[in-house]
This record gives C-alpha cells, sequence and structure tokens, in this order.
C-alpha cells in the first residue's frame, strides 16, 4: 500500500494523461489516509508537500466526466477546507452546467445602490462632495452573480454569489457625470443601472457688483448644488432662487464686512472686505530645470484687475487636491473669469470671491487663471503648485519583498508575460518593495533597503489550464504569512499576473490608527495604537495583521510629515529614525 502523497502525485499525471478513473482511484486512496485539502501538508520530518487538494481534484475529475452534482459536492467540501481560485473557478462551471441541465428561468441580476448619500430614486440622480466618491451597492441573482463593473472598472470577486456587495472608490472632477454599474450572472444574463453624479467640492462663487460704505451691498452666488445660506457679518441674507442675486443693507459703523456662503452640499466661501490685501507669495520653483517665476499672485497692474491668493498656503501641497480660494479685484466690471480656459462666472461683478477645488498630479500643476474686465483689459496669473509625497508613504518605508524564482514547468515567453504584469502592478500600487532575486533589480523601491520577507511560488499547469501558488515567508521567523493563487483555464498568464498583484494589495492595505498609550507597562518606546475602522476605502472588510509592522509618524495628513520609528511589530518598534523621540500619544501610524 502506497503513502497518500504518492497516490496524490500518480493521480495528477493520470489526470493530465486524461485517465480519469485511474486518476480517481489515486485520489480516492489519498483521502482515506489524508481527507483534508490543505498547504503545506506534511509528509515526514521537515518535508511538505506544498498544494494537496485531493477533494478539489475530485471535483474536477467529475465534472470533467458530467458528474455535475459529485462534483458539486467536493468542490464545496474543499472550499471549506481550503479555498483556492481552481475550486471556485470549476464550482462556477459546475453549476452553469447544472443550471443547463436543469433549465432553470432566465433572470438577470438586480442591482441596489446604497451611496453616495443625496440619491433621489425617481431621478436617479446624486450628488457629493466627497474626494473620492466612495459607490456601494448590492448585486443579486438567483443564478450567481459572476461579475460586477463600476464606471468600466471590475469589482473583485472569488468565485460567484447569490448576492454580492460592491464598493469602489471613484476618483472624479467636479462637475456631473454619467457613472453605469453592470453585473451579469452565470447563464449570460446581465443588467445595466445608470447614475447621474454632481461632484461639487467647491464653494460658491459670489461676485459683488456695487458696495455703498454703511449703506447696501448688491451680488450675486453661484454653486452647481445650489445655495443653502448666505450672511453678512453673521446675519442671514435673502438670496434669489431665480438667479442667485442678493441685496444686503451695511449698517452705519460696519468697517469690516465677512461675507459668508455655503452650498447644499456643505461647501462654504468666505469674503472679508475692508481690510488689509494679504499678499501671498509663492516662491519660485526649479524642479528638473523647469523654473516658473510667475509664481507671484498679488501683483498690482497699474489699474489692471488684481488677484489675491487666500489658498494654499504654500506652493507645496501633499494632497490629491486642494481649494484654490482667490479674489479678483477691478475698478470696472469683470465680465469672463476662467481657470485653465473652464469659465467660473456666471454673472459679472467688480469683487470676485472663488474657492475651486483641483486635482493634483504628482510634481509640478500649473493653473492659469485669466480675467477680462468690461473695457477690455485683462490679467493672466498662473499658481504653481508642486504636489509631493508625505514622508510617511514615501516608497522606502513600504514593506520590502524578495521575490525568488518560481518553480515553474509554464512556457518562457508566457512565463514573461507574468512577470511584467506582476511586477508593473506592484510598481503601479507602490505599495511594496519588490525586488527580483534572480535579476538582483529593484522593480520598486530603493536600492539596498532591507526586504524583510521571501516571495516564491509554484506554477501548475495541465491540460486544464494553470495555476500559480504564491507563498510570503519572513525572512526571520520562517513563518509563512499569506498564501496568494490564481487561476486561468486558458493559461492567461497576463491576467494571473495581475491578479495575483491584487490579492497582494486586498490582504495588505495600507492600514491607519493612532497611538492611544505608550510606555508604562508596556516598556520603553512601546505602544498600543487604535486602528481606524475603515482600513481601506475599496476593501474595508480587509483588517491589519497583529504582527505586521507599523510606521510611526507626526504631522497632519494634509502636511508635510516626520517618521518617528518603523518595524514596530505588536506595539514594540525596533528602528528610531529621530533621536531621543519615541512614539506618543496622538502620533499616527500606518502599515508598512
Amino acid at each position: 500500500m502506497g503513502e497518500w502523497d504518492d497516490y496524490y502525485r500518480c493521480a495528477r499525471s493520470y489526470t493530465d494523461g486524461e485517465f480519469y478513473l485511474q486518476a480517481l482511484d489515486c485520489l480516492n486512496r489519498a483521502v482515506e489516509q489524508r481527507p483534508v485539502d490543505q498547504r503545506m501538508a506534511r509528509t515526514y520530518g521537515m518535508h511538505f508537500i506544498d498544494d494537496y487538494f485531493p477533494n478539489r481534484e475530485i471535483g474536477v475529475i467529475h465534472y470533467l466526466m458530467g458528474n455535475y452534482r459529485v462534483a458539486e459536492k467536493n468542490l464545496l467540501l474543499s472550499l471549506e477546507q481550503e479555498p483556492s481560485a481552481k475550486a471556485y473557478y470549476y464550482l462556477d462551471e459546475v453549476r452553469k452546467a447544472l443550471m443547463k441541465t436543469g433549465q432553470s428561468a432566465a433572470s438577470s441580476p438586480y442591482i441596489s445602490i446604497r451611496s453616495p448619500s443625496g440619491f433621489n430614486a425617481g431621478e436617479s440622480f446624486y450628488k457629493s462632495c466627497a474626494f473620492p466618491i466612495l459607490m456601494t451597492g448590492t448585486v443579486s441573482d438567483s443564478r450567481y452573480v459572476s461579475w460586477i463593473t463600476v464606471d468600466d472598472k471590475t469589482v473583485f470577486m472569488e468565485g460567484s454569489r447569490k448576492e454580492m456587495q460592491f464598493k469602489e472608490a471613484l476618483y472624479l472632477d467636479e462637475g456631473v457625470h454619467t457613472i453605469a454599474i453592470a453585473a451579469g450572472n452565470l447563464m449570460g444574463g446581465s443588467s445595466r443601472k445608470k447614475i447621474k453624479l454632481l461632484v461639487d467640492k467647491s464653494g460658491p462663487v459670489i461676485s459683488i457688483s456695487r458696495i455703498r460704505p454703511g449703506k447696501e451691498i448688491v451680488g450675486h452666488l453661484h454653486d452647481a448644488s445650489g445655495i443653502a445660506g448666505f450672511s453678512l457679518n453673521g446675519r442671514d441674507i435673502a438670496v434669489s432662487s431665480h438667479d442667485g442675486s442678493f441685496h444686503a443693507e451695511i449698517h452705519s459703523g460696519e468697517q469690516r464686512l465677512t461675507l459668508l456662503a455655503e452650498d447644499t452640499l456643505g461647501n462654504k466661501t468666505q469674503k472679508k472686505m475692508n481690510s488689509p490685501n494679504r499678499r501671498i507669495e509663492l516662491a519660485s520653483l526649479t524642479l528638473s530645470g523647469i523654473t516658473e517665476n510667475s509664481a507671484i499672485l498679488s501683483l498690482k497692474h497699474g489699474g489692471q484687475p488684481e488677484i489675491m491668493l487666500s489658498k494654499p498656503h504654500s506652493n507645496e501641497v501633499f494632497t490629491k487636491a486642494t481649494p484654490l480660494e482667490f479674489t479678483i479685484t477691478s475698478e470696472s466690471t469683470i465680465l469672463t473669469l476662467d481657470i485653465n480656459g473652464k469659465s467660473l462666472l456666471k454673472k459679472p461683478g467688480r469683487w470676485i470671491t472663488c474657492s475651486k477645488f483641483v486635482p493634483l498630479e504628482q510634481g509640478l500643476n500649473r493653473f492659469t487663471i485669466t480675467a477680462v474686465t468690461e473695457t477690455g483689459k485683462k490679467v493672466k496669473e498662473t499658481i504653481v503648485l508642486n504636489r509631493k509625497t508625505p514622508e510617511h508613504l514615501k516608497l522606502y518605508y513600504r514593506y520590502g519583498i524578495s521575490m525568488y524564482p518560481f518553480d515553474n514547468n509554464e512556457k518562457i515567453e508566457r512565463w514573461k508575460n507574468f512577470l511584467r504584469s506582476f511586477e508593473n502592478d506592484f510598481a503601479a500600487n507602490r505599495r511594496f518593495r519588490l525586488i527580483l532575486e534572480e535579476l538582483n533589480t529593484t522593480i520598486a523601491g530603493s536600492p539596498g533597503a532591507s526586504c524583510s520577507s521571501s516571495l516564491f511560488g509554484s506554477v501548475y499547469k495541465t491540460g486544464n489550464g494553470t495555476e500559480v501558488v504564491t507563498r510570503l515567508i519572513d525572512k526571520k521567523t520562517s513563518k509563512v504569512i499569506t498564501v496568494q493563487d490564481a487561476f486561468s483555464c486558458v493559461s492567461d498568464m497576463t491576467y494571473i499576473g495581475s491578479r495575483l498583484s491584487e490579492k497582494f494589495h486586498r490582504t495588505f492595505p495600507l492600514a491607519t490608527g493612532t497611538i492611544t498609550t505608550t510606555g508604562g507597562f508596556f516598556g520603553f518606546g512601546t505602544f498600543k495604537a487604535s486602528m481606524d475602522q475603515d482600513t481601506s476605502q475599496e476593501s474595508p472588510e480587509i483588517r491589519i495583521k497583529s504582527d505586521w509592522p507599523l510606521l510611526v509618524y507626526r504631522g497632519e495628513s494634509d502636511g508635510p510629515t516626520k517618521v518617528i520609528a518603523a518595524n514596530c511589530i505588536k506595539g514594540k518598534c525596533s528602528q528610531f529614525f529621530t533621536k531621543g523621540k519615541t512614539p506618543g500619544i496622538g502620533d499616527k501610524v500606518i502599515a508598512q
């Protein structure tokens, strides 16, 4: 009588040769000795078989032989014992076959949208001031939901389900967007739902046409989402619902005026008048040989309109987007006003205050403000903002992974497709520092930076598809941190590479938190932290592992930060970056 691992290897060979009855006999003998599917099954001593899935393979063979009920039973058992991408795939194939033979009634998925808030069911219209906007909802279908897309982005799914929740982050510019949510079931039925979405992160435009000290102020307000309130020195002022005009009394003795406008989404614009003009000068930038001397904004041109910037307070910005607040004044009425060619002005005026929310690319961003008056005078100024990466988000501090050659029986050209897809995905996400040991090159990260773990993998190519299984192993403890796999029945190695990368990034999100306790009973330099509830905008159900290293930093999330300590596992740090400083209450933590 042979050993269970011998029977398992023999069965895999029989399956490749399509000797299914012989393969089933060997798998049944293996199950008699070791009935549970598992990764890293110990054979004897320190010897293991990497992937032992007899129940899954029995299910696959019964599917190939047309025994769908038996196949379903074994595949469900395998998924209960040890989930795998291959089992999910073949379970879907079995369910499709069962529904075809059962001639079940045709159906299409039902799509229900929960957020963003402000939904008008009758008009299918949303409005939001969030950035990014989280689109959440549920898709259900008795014939199993097999795919979902939100704004043409595929929602991650592991196997089909009768009900599937989705949550996708959309980074949208301001304005009206048409967002399509689509879904399909295993039998080819599909549904599509479109909604209109108004994105408005900017406060109302305040356009003042006339001021008479001690008597009145006249002007107009404009905002894409509508005006919710307007005040003068704290007094509520009526605004016309027809054209946004207002006419307010100025009390005798009021030398300073504060105008505050708010839209229906809570965005605000404030204008202070009759106070000394605030001169904001943005330093000249020199980056990659580019010099911008036009970044000084509060310039007078002898009768020309004048632009005064109030936000941001520096030309260095550390967020993906920022409010751009400015006031333009003129001796004659301003007829047109735009930023980078996009008009902002609905009604003319002599004092105009804008709060425009602008997205930023990494590096230099230029915003040209242009205004023309009724007398033909024109002013044109360029604001230069330099978006930088906060210190705690720099790739240097991210978790390092050494990737070693895989056990591989795949063709060289197809394997290159896998590597290209896997590496490019890692580099684009900037979540890990991935180093290819076989090529001695750094795909993402700083050369010479240490790596905390090693990535090994195995490729199982058969006539029924290709499975790639990867193992992330801690270098110090030799502990298996995670096992991730991907499967393609047509051996699409590009798909497998991107799928594996996505699984790694979803399993280890950049979770954040705040330190609540330090030192004392826990020891010098140690801490306890409360992790944020929503650890990832795109996959909040995934929480950071307790033994995953954290980085401690100080500073605001929208400004420059300073890293205090790294490699902090379970509240104990092994690396400090600032002499004499240890983690303190209120400091922030983020996954490395």
